[in-house]
């Protein structure tokens, strides 16, 4: 079955006519080298931002920046949107949804991103994201994805312990006591 990125961006982020989208795209720089797939990964950012914009969302456009080199390493001050600089936090703040598509995670500096807004900003940091994902792993079906986490943390909170067996013959147990199961859909 072929990717379908309209429908899994409607299945994931669900975006409205009310929010505006930013795109992040992280850029080369002198001590970050480029490759292949980091290129592949900023030639699909305008795609999805596109398609935000086709699904109704007010598409702000994409926002690039010189990479951090790190993961989840502070956003720099500023950045470039339609070619102009802008300042990040106020970028930022401007946006209802904000997609990732990095080399290096953003997680950390989009969280307190949806602190600063009190929750209203949503966001999702994509480092690695490549288009051979779109017929692999970004073809899951969301909601039966987030169905069977629910039944396996119903399950886990239920049970007491847990055996794995390998296809070698190891074994081992994990003790499932005092403590609470925590299902992970890809949604936070």
């Amino acid at each position: 079955m072929p990717f379908n990125r309209p429908a899994f961006l409607q299945a994931v982020f669900a975006p409205r006519a009310d929010e505006r989208v930013l795109v992040l795209v992280d850029q080369r720089t002198d001590n970050c080298p480029d490759h292949p797939d980091w290129q592949a990964r900023r030639a699909m950012a305008p795609a999805w931002g596109q398609v935000l914009a086709a699904l109704g969302a007010d598409y702000l456009g994409m926002l690039t920046y010189p990479a951090t080199g790190a993961n989840n390493g502070d956003l720099p001050a500023h950045g470039l949107l339609h070619g102009r600089p802008v300042a990040m936090a106020q970028s930022l703040a401007a946006a209802d949804l904000v997609l990732a598509l990095t080399e290096y995670s953003a997680t950390a500096p989009l969280l307190a991103a949806i602190r600063a807004s009190g929750g209203r900003l949503r966001a999702a940091s994509l480092p690695g994201v490549l288009p051979r994902m779109e017929t692999t792993a970004l073809t899951v079906d969301v909601p039966r994805l987030a169905r069977r986490v629910a039944y396996l943390r119903a399950a886990l909170d239920q049970a007491v312990g847990a055996q794995l067996v390998f296809s070698t013959g190891h074994q081992v147990y994990f003790d499932l006591r005092h403590r609470q199961a925590h299902g992970d859909d890809g949604r936070l």
